[in-house]
């Protein structure tokens, strides 16, 4: 469209410039005068075009014809190689998966919801649950083993905090409150670790699918959305294709194809001033 439209303007303009050195001519001016004063006449009346232009052009701008772009005013001027406004300068678009604020094309993110609370790790089997802490059962050596085997003396005792390893997720929000939440987790735990249904009609009696959840357990599995632990926090996972942002994993943001997230800013300072006036969508004469 370009090549052809400078064409056209480059046959107009030796067309009106053939006219003209023959109208001087035939008014007797000598040949050198009657070359040079056309182009000057022909500048003469392109600076008056582009005065009216921009002095009343944004009255009609932006001037379509059928949707093709005609005429466009000052800020709106932007060349094809730089199309976007912001602020008063033209900027290349952003890539894929950003957008612009100024000079600086930020990362799409979405809103993935606030942490909740994680829940206390359970015990370890045969320990004694005492609240936020477990203690190890005391075992000790009978009198007959202390004599006849040497072994003499008690085991056990240990306490560990139940907070110790950072608490577990999905926590108490989930499971509908602090109270059960111990008994809750187990049975979701367990569910979690089988195999999700194949079917979706719970018409089969229980048991039928040992490796299977049962209708309760995937209701269970289903239910409890807040799975991932970080920074002490629990938070639903980011969708397909996305991870949390590092410091606000309340945000998801696109992973990178080696598993990090995408960094945040990319500063593009790449950008041009807007013109005067701009023809035909791509010509920007002043």
């Amino acid at each position: 469209t370009r090549i052809v439209f400078a064409l056209v303007l480059l046959i107009m303009f030796l067309l009106t410039w053939y006219g003209m050195f023959r109208e001087a001519r035939l008014l007797g001016y000598t040949t050198g005068i009657a070359v040079v004063v056309p182009p000057i006449g022909i500048m003469i009346g392109g600076v008056v075009v582009l005065t009216i232009l921009v002095l009343f052009g944004s009255m009609v701008s932006p001037l379509r014809v059928f949707g093709f772009p005609i005429l466009s005013t000052y800020p709106n001027t932007c060349m094809p190689t730089h199309p976007e406004l912001h602020g008063l300068l033209c900027y290349k678009p952003c890539p894929l998966g950003r957008h612009r604020v100024s000079d600086v094309c930020w990362a799409d993110t979405q809103e993935n919801g606030i942490g909740t609370p994680v829940g206390l790790s359970p015990c370890p089997d045969g320990w004694n649950n005492w609240g936020l802490v477990c203690q190890k059962p005391i075992s000790c050596y009978s009198i007959d083993d202390c004599f006849k085997n040497g072994k003499c003396g008690c085991s056990g005792g240990e306490l560990w905090g139940r907070l110790n390893d950072g608490g577990v997720c999905p926590g108490p929000q989930d499971a509908g409150g602090l109270p059960g939440f111990d008994d809750w987790y187990l049975r979701w735990k367990r569910a979690k670790e089988k195999d999700a249904r194949t079917k979706k009609k719970c018409m089969e009696p229980s048991g039928a699918h040992d490796k299977e959840r049962s209708c309760e357990e995937q209701k269970l599995v289903e239910g409890a959305v807040h799975t991932e632990r970080i920074d002490g926090l629990c938070y639903k996972p980011c969708p397909s294709g996305m991870t949390h942002v590092p410091l606000m994993p309340y945000l998801c943001v696109k992973q990178e194809s080696d598993g990090k997230p995408m960094r945040l800013d990319y500063y593009d300072a790449d950008s041009k001033v807007p013109t005067m006036i701009q023809l035909f969508g791509f010509i920007n004469p002043i």
